[in-house]
């Protein structure tokens, strides 16, 4: 490579250099790590792993991977014990739960039994309630949990309870979005299945196989009216009144025993009370809420100025509490408004008021294309510059250097140069006329006037 190329090929190596730079910078902010592409968990206990103690409780460790964290986005996770009962039992699939899926009810308080575990978004605004930790950047968890025992009594859609036994039907650990917020990536399903002694389960069948005979014996059928009322059907009396007669499903107990039987009312968990997450809104953000004060399993439904929107049916918990979210919508009127908690058994209802902001951010899909693409032309313009800037002083730079070259290259074959002789300069005599001496001597008389008077005639020869 001759001394003329290397500069050049310097110049571009640094222009290219640049540019990449430039455009690093530029994709710097507009590139996300990939996720994960499906939720999974790991669950482990004294029995085993994915399995449980079928005489008692049993303390698990539950770990997650896969999950999908919103930084300071609303809610998180719960992790809870449970039956799915449909394939399509996800909320964001429309599945809804005391329908679709069923799982033991706990408090939401922090020091709750165990039974329901609530992993937040880092940064999230209900961070302090979590009982299951926060939920990594890289969407893991790892947490603590209690399963009761392979049975356990859920609430039902319509308002009463149901018993779910895990030795007939297959139960696990239940993976859903928190406060009504649902999403599709954090929904999941762990089978759990509950192992027990070969005397325990040789004891337990015996006692099964006695009970259905029992059972077969001396039930007697019962159904349910519309209201609520426990009856017997037709021609089922004097089939056995032994004390050991079976209990219809969603009879209570004092029904049976009273014979008749009453109409069922939700007994409410003290005063009804709503709280809010911020009292004043962005249009078009969500607003998170707590109650209390409704009757445990009861369906509570949250709407946002009289029907503009509205969030549920939500579960009350087992002291009758409730949390949600609410969409509030991004063309709602800037001002007051009010939301309120309405529970279907109770009757009770509370609200509550907020405020309401326009955010001026919110700009038509139309005009965020536009700024998108300013956005990349401006990063195209700034890279040009900085590739022609870039050049222009490689440019100088290899000019200045070609200069200096050249400059070398004439000093080192140019000869000395001699220095010319000074010429020196000739005086000439003055050329005086003088008169023969001859005559001088024979004219002795000549005055010095009259050699004057001849001096301007000498001078002019």
């Amino acid at each position: 490579m001759t001394s003329m190329q290397a500069p050049r090929t310097r110049g571009l190596f640094i222009a290219l250099l640049a540019t990449v730079l430039v455009l690093t910078q530029g994709f710097g902010g507009t590139v996300a790590t990939p996720a994960d592409s499906a939720a999974r968990l790991s669950v482990t206990s004294s029995a085993g792993t994915n399995k449980a103690s079928a005489s008692g409780p049993t303390t698990l460790s539950v770990s997650g991977s896969g999950f999908q964290s919103i930084d300071k986005g609303f809610g998180g996770i719960y992790v809870v014990f449970g039956y799915v009962a449909s394939s399509a039992w996800q909320p964001s699939k429309g599945g809804k739960a005391d329908k679709d899926f069923f799982y033991v009810a706990d408090s939401q308080s922090k020091n709750n039994k165990g039974y329901q575990r609530f992993v937040a978004f880092p940064g999230s605004s209900t961070a302090d309630s979590a009982n299951g930790g926060v939920l990594s950047a890289n969407g893991t968890f790892k947490l603590s949990m209690v399963i009761p025992g392979p049975t356990f009594t859920a609430a039902s859609a319509s308002g009463g309870s149901t018993t779910v036994d895990c030795r007939e039907v297959q139960c696990g650990i239940i993976t859903f979005g928190a406060h009504g917020v649902s999403n599709g990536r954090n929904e999941s399903f762990q089978p759990i299945s509950f192992a027990a002694s070969a005397s325990a389960a040789q004891n337990s069948g015996t006692q099964n196989g006695a009970a259905r005979e029992n059972s077969t014996q001396n039930s007697v059928p019962t159904t349910r009216t519309p209201e609520g009322t426990a009856t017997q059907n037709p021609g089922a009396e004097g089939q056995g009144s032994g004390a050991a007669g079976s209990q219809a499903p969603g009879t209570s107990k004092e029904a049976q025993e009273t014979g008749a039987g009453e109409p069922l009312t939700a007994v409410a968990a003290g005063e009804p009370a709503l709280g809010l997450e911020q009292q004043t809104v962005i249009a078009g953000r969500s607003l998170g809420f707590t109650g209390r004060g409704f009757a445990a399993g009861e369906q509570v439904v949250a709407t946002l100025s009289s029907g503009l929107t509205a969030a549920g049916p939500i579960t009350a918990g087992q002291f009758g509490e409730i949390a949600g979210a609410v969409q509030v919508p991004s063309d709602m009127t800037a001002g007051t408004h009010k939301l309120k908690l309405t529970g279907a058994g109770s009757g009770n209802s509370v609200e509550a008021e907020f405020s309401v902001m326009a955010d001026s951010a919110l700009l038509p899909v139309a005009d965020k294309g536009n700024q998108e693409g300013m956005r990349w032309a401006m990063i195209a313009v700034i890279a040009t510059a900085a590739v022609l800037l870039l050049l222009v002083l490689s440019s100088l730079i290899t000019a200045l250097t070609r200069k200096g070259q050249r400059k070398k290259a004439t000093s080192a074959t140019a000869a000395p140069a001699q220095r010319p002789a000074t010429r020196k300069r000739r005086v000439k005599p003055s050329r005086a006329i003088k008169a023969p001496a001859a005559a001088q001597h024979a004219d002795p008389e000549t005055t010095a006037l009259d050699r004057l008077e001849e001096s301007p005639h000498k001078e002019h020869v």
